[in-house]
């Protein structure tokens, strides 16, 4: 399984309004590309679908702890699609994580398009979830915990939302 931060609403529009079978255009802004490219992290697998490595960085990196929607896929459908890919060391503060980051690569707007309708399948099967504030930090918290994340890596600011909460 491969996880990507969206927002959910987005996806949830009525599509008979479209008058179309397609994905509303609207969704697409969840899918940012930067190169041609678009950022996935591993989640597992099917039978066990693990976000941590997603959440942490995903909300690692941020200015603040806020709430997180994710959504994931099945790799092999991407697979299936042929929609190229690429291992790329992500970026995150748990190093050990760096190596779960995969990029979609070389991105069209058919390819973009491919992916959406792999997306919109996966939301449909309910392979989503909105984790509140408080469970963000929890990840975090925990990850510190670990030894997995350094306190001093993450941004000052979102540093001092969890400190509170952590002891390294």
């Amino acid at each position: 399984m491969l996880a990507r931060m969206i927002k959910r609403s987005r996806w949830e529009e009525p599509r008979d309004k479209l008058d179309c079978d397609g994905v509303p255009a609207d969704c697409i802004t969840d899918l940012k590309t930067t190169g041609n490219t678009l950022s996935l992290w591993k989640a597992g697998s099917k039978e066990a679908v693990d976000l941590t490595a997603a959440v942490v960085a995903i909300a690692g990196t941020r200015t603040r702890l806020d709430p997180l929607e994710l959504a994931w896929v099945e790799e092999d459908q991407i697979k299936k699609e042929k929609l190229p890919t690429a291992a790329t060391p992500g970026r995150t503060p748990a190093e050990a994580h760096r190596t779960l980051h995969v990029d979609l690569v070389r991105l069209d707007h058919a390819r973009l398009a491919k992916f959406a309708s792999i997306l919109s399948a996966a939301l449909a099967n309910e392979w989503h979830v909105k984790l509140t504030r408080e469970q963000v930090r929890n990840y975090l918290v925990t990850a510190i915990s670990k030894g997995t994340v350094p306190l001093a890596e993450l941004p000052k600011a979102l540093r001092d939302e969890v400190s509170s909460n952590t002891k390294e």
